[in-house]
This record gives C-alpha cells, structure tokens and sequence, in this order.
C-alpha cells in the first residue's frame, strides 16, 4: 500500500502557525485604553423611613473621550442604583432603580468646563477637566427609596455602578464607540446587602 503524501499540507500548516503567532502577537500588543470609574466609598443610611445613599468615585476618561469634550461633544455620566430581590433558585429580581445623570460640557472659548446635575438642573463652572471630574464624582443624600416597598422575611440586595452613556453621544460617532475600547469607562457593580 503506498505512503501518503502529505508534503502539499506541510506548507498550509506553517502558514497557519505563522498567522497564529501574529494573531497573538497582535492580542498581546493591543494597549488597554479604558481607564475604569473606581467606586471608592458608599455609605447607605435610613432618615424618616427613606433609604438615602453616600457615594465618592474617581473618574477618569481616555485621551479620546477627553478629545470629543474639547471638541465641543458633552458626556453624560449615569450613576444607576438597583435595589434587587434575593432569590435563592433565580437570578435576583429588580424592584426599584434611580438614574442619576451629569452632563459635563467644555467651552473652547473660555477653556472652562460645566456640570450639570440633569436631575436638579444646578449648574457649575469650572476652569479645568479635573475639577469639574471632582465636582460629579461625590454624591451626598442620593435617595434611593421609601422602606414600605421591603416586605418583611425577604432579603435584598443595592447595587451601583457608573458609567460613560453612549447613547448620549451624537448619532455619527456610536458606531465607532460601540467597539472602541478607548469608550469603554465604567465602574464594576458594587453590591451591599439591604438592612431593613
């Protein structure tokens, strides 16, 4: 019986291994351009049978975020909080959620930076990125909800986290930020049990 010829496969399969090292080569070398939002401290607290919440973040955006703001393109930045049922065989079910969200502009004119709180409309200025970044980055007294929607023998769980909203970006550029780990700036969810 005569031998198999396997000298046309012997070059397809080094062209393979070649395109394999560079793929990897290439995953290796791809530089992470996110920086994440760190969720530095919570604090939750009960006044008159209200849940409020203390929070302090550090924010910081890529080269590329801070590129579009000096461009004239505002941010949002969404704080979400979600109060969740625990539930032993099921995921966890929602029962309440609040958004807060910060617009943060800049004035090419002026070289200033503005913040606005889209849930109270109060307005600053400030004269450089990094104070206005400050500015959104504590929350004093966010109120989360009423105790009368706890009911009793169940456990719950809070939950925050912050993020850059892409929607908010006009139109034209998500397509490009979709994908774009340089618009990739979140925190992780923090969690926290419920004290009743």
């Amino acid at each position: 019986m005569p031998a198999c010829k396997n000298n046309n496969l012997f070059p397809l399969l080094q062209i393979m291994l070649k395109a394999l090292y560079l793929i990897s080569l290439a995953c290796i070398s791809i530089p992470a351009f996110a920086k994440t939002i760190d969720i530095k401290s919570t604090h939750a607290y009960t006044e008159n049978q209200t849940y409020y919440l203390d929070a302090t973040f550090n924010i910081e955006l890529t080269e590329e975020a801070q590129k579009a703001l000096r461009h004239g393109i505002a941010l949002e930045i969404h704080t979400q909080f979600q109060l969740q049922l625990e539930r032993k065989w099921l995921w966890n079910k929602q029962v309440h959620e609040v958004l807060l969200i910060h617009r943060i502009e800049h004035f090419p004119l002026t070289g200033d930076y503005l913040t606005i709180d889209l849930r109270t409309g109060l307005r600053s200025s400030f004269n450089n990125l990094n104070a206005a970044l400050n500015n959104i980055s504590s929350i004093s007294k966010m109120t989360l909800f009423n105790s009368n929607i706890l009911a009793q023998e169940k456990n719950y769980i809070g939950r925050i986290r912050t993020y850059i909203d892409l929607e908010s970006l006009p139109p034209p550029m998500r397509p490009q930020v979709y994908f774009s780990n340089s618009w990739d700036i979140k925190s992780e969810w923090y969690e926290w049990n419920i004290i009743k």
